[in-house]
């Protein structure tokens, strides 16, 4: 097939947003494909495992999307995710048209995308044509639970949708809030400064992922730690061994079993911001 034909199929004029036949048995074949990949990812599949029935069902996901089941989609290879986009149970994607869900994207629960439109005089509505109309979400955006976004919609760049919404025109980059039907701008969102109270992002607690250890001469571990919260605000981690002369230990933690005997390695997590030091010890025994 030369490059004119395989453009003006029926598949490419759908979605590059020309009149379509939507009886064509390619479109058919396609969306049975993606009928059967959907119930694959909701209900599970012997064969194959979800991670990769996500990868094949969409036109773009990787390991960094969390996509929440049931979920239903029209193609599913025109709609791609960027990097850590997530969508919550129960939404549905008309990707007739392409689809584009930015990157940190949150999507709520039971949203709607649609890029299929009928003609709207009614006799050729008859005639089984119809066309479509992209969908671009930008990055850091978050689309609230039931809302409905339509064809030739695009949002900028950190736009939040309120819950319930039907977005039918664009929105630019500029951290808005928008809502209602149709939606329109409710207000700004800062930037400049998180909802989260600061406490929020103080450490609470370390742990690390070894209390007590027996080694030999010559062993050597490497000690891990986190905070809880996980999600702390600035702060760094600092080892020290009460005897260098039975464990050594490395800036990043990595220790070296080098003489007999018992040992303490403390492990510091400094977080000046809030002015506070927690420590965790870890018994080391060598023989």
């Amino acid at each position: 097939m030369t490059e004119v034909a395989k453009d003006l199929t029926e598949f490419n004029k759908m979605k590059n947003g020309g009149w379509y036949d939507v009886a064509d048995p390619e479109i058919a074949r396609i969306m049975n494909e993606a009928s059967q990949l959907s119930f694959k990812y909701n209900y599970g599949d012997q064969n194959m495992d979800p991670e990769t029935i996500k990868e094949k069902l969409f036109g773009r996901a990787n390991k960094t999307n969390l996509v929440f089941t049931p979920i239903r989609m029209g193609f599913g290879v025109n709609t791609f995710l960027g990097d850590g986009a997530m969508i919550n149970y129960d939404c549905d994607f008309m990707d007739h048209g392409t689809i584009k869900i930015g990157s940190r994207t949150l999507v709520g629960p039971r949203c709607q995308f649609i890029t299929v439109y009928h003609p709207l005089h009614a006799e050729s509505r008859l005639l089984g044509k119809m066309f479509t109309k992209p969908i671009t979400i930008g990055a850091d955006c978050w689309i609230g639970a039931g809302a409905t976004i339509m064809g030739g919609v695009t949002l900028g760049n950190k736009t939040i949708v309120a819950a319930g919404a039907v977005v039918t025109h664009s929105f630019p980059d500029g951290s808005v809030i928008v809502g209602g039907n149709p939606a329109r701008v409710i207000r700004q969102t800062d930037d400049a400064h998180s909802d989260i109270p600061d406490n929020e992002f103080k450490a609470r607690r370390l742990i690390t992922n070894i209390d007590t250890k027996q080694l030999h001469v010559g062993d050597t571990e490497q000690v891990a730690a986190m905070t809880l919260p996980p999600n702390t605000r600035g702060g760094h981690y600092s080892f020290s061994s009460s005897n260098d002369s039975i464990i050594t230990i490395s800036h990043e933690g990595k220790i070296t079993a080098v003489g007999n005997g018992e040992t303490t390695i403390t492990v510091l997590f400094i977080q000046p911001e809030f002015d506070q030091v927690i420590s965790q010890d870890i018994r080391i025994t060598v023989i």
